[in-house]
């Protein structure tokens, strides 16, 4: 998404991209088939789409998280990003922002 905020007049100027979905079957993202392949598509995805975003002017990447989503919540860690708690409707979320400095 380019923007989320409100009226027609802001629609697009945010500079961030939003990840809305994300994700890569259990088989494929396991121990066994990194060492078996040395593929890791979570990071190959997500640096595809990084570069993406770069690309046409994004300059972060900001994504929800549920709470108890540990693996996720890790996997952007590593990325460098900052996770801030938030409460959306009723659940315990982290607020995901990742600057997209140029390469």
């Amino acid at each position: 998404m380019l923007s989320r905020n409100g009226g027609s007049t802001g629609l697009g100027t945010d500079p961030s991209a939003e990840v809305l979905a994300f994700g890569v079957l259990p088989q494929y993202r396991d121990r066994e088939f990194v060492n078996r392949t040395g593929i890791r598509l979570s990071q190959d995805l997500i640096q595809h789409a990084i570069a993406y975003f770069r690309s046409h002017g994004m300059r972060e990447l900001r994504a929800m998280v549920e709470d108890s989503n540990r693996p996720t919540l890790v996997f952007y860690r590593m990325l460098g990003a900052t996770l801030e708690r938030r409460t959306q409707a009723g659940e315990q979320m982290r607020w995901i922002r990742l600057p997209l400095d140029p390469e």
